[in-house]
């Protein structure tokens, strides 16, 4: 029961840096159009995108953390 837990908080974790880093890059995008919105559009997109991610990590599971070491391994 232990290992579940554990699993499932790496699996938070992990969705969540990824989220808030993509999240955070695509506020930037978004920061960089609309000048007057930088900061909140930068806010807004890396809870946003850790809040996905976070999302993704939990319901995507033991699949998610491998896709992650496969493709992102620097990431991980």
């Amino acid at each position: 029961m232990a290992e579940t837990y554990d699993d499932a908080i790496v699996n938070l974790i992990a969705g969540g840096l990824l989220g808030t880093v993509g999240g955070a890059g695509l506020g930037f995008s978004v920061s960089l159009a609309f000048t007057g919105w930088a900061v909140v559009a930068f806010f807004a997109g890396g809870v946003a995108g850790g809040v996905f991610g976070m999302v993704l990590g939990y319901f995507g599971g033991d699949s998610f953390t491998e896709w992650l070491k496969e493709n992102l391994w620097r990431f991980w």
